[in-house]
């Protein structure tokens, strides 16, 4: 008896992959809402997110080791996101307002590379799913988080985004320890619309 079938004739992967799409949904929404306008600058907030990409690296570290082909993906990937977070910390403006350090991010390019990554992972999820794999055995860890980043197009545009926002939010709390005069915008003042 197959107890991959088993499990899916019980409906619990369509729960699966339904759980799987409202949580890339919501982190989508999160991520692209930190495009926009003036965040507030939170260097302990900031450090703990450099922290779980750190994490992420290390958990995929043994299969990007595995191969030649993950190893160069990776650094290629890797490489690009700092040279566009390099890009985008140009751009990025700082505003000081309530006694409190605010940053404008390039949203262009957050977005960017925001899209670039969840879209790969939706297509992804999209093609292991109509290839059968929630159909239950050997297919049904295709939607398992370790097959979601198997190919090398795959892993080379996480650590696009894993050296985009390691070196991005690196500089923003290296910058909020050395944010001079000169790097302060005055604040956008507010339109007298009536309420």
């Amino acid at each position: 008896m197959d107890d991959g079938n088993a499990f899916a004739t019980h409906g619990h992967d369509p729960l699966w992959m339904w759980g799987v799409a409202a949580l890339l949904c919501f982190a989508v929404y999160r991520r692209l809402r930190r495009n926009f306008g003036r965040q507030a600058l939170r260097p302990v907030r900031m450090g703990l997110r450099i922290a779980v990409f750190a994490l992420i690296c290390v958990a995929l570290a043994p299969r990007i080791v595995a191969s030649s082909e993950s190893l160069i993906a990776s650094l290629v990937g890797a490489v690009a996101g700092v040279a566009i977070a390099m890009f985008a910390s140009r751009r990025t403006r700082f505003e000081w307002q309530d006694a409190r350090l605010y940053y404008v991010p390039h949203t262009t390019t957050g977005i960017a590379i925001s899209l670039l990554f969840v879209g790969r992972l939706i297509y992804r999820v999209i093609s292991v799913a109509a290839s059968g794999g929630a159909v239950g055995g050997a297919a049904n860890r295709g939607l398992a988080p370790n097959a979601l980043v198997q190919g090398p197009l795959t892993l080379s545009l996480l650590f696009v985004v894993v050296g985009y926002y390691v070196y991005y939010y690196g500089y923003l709390v290296w910058k909020s320890q050395h944010v001079t005069p000169n790097d302060i915008e005055p604040p956008a003042i507010a339109s007298d619309e009536p309420s």
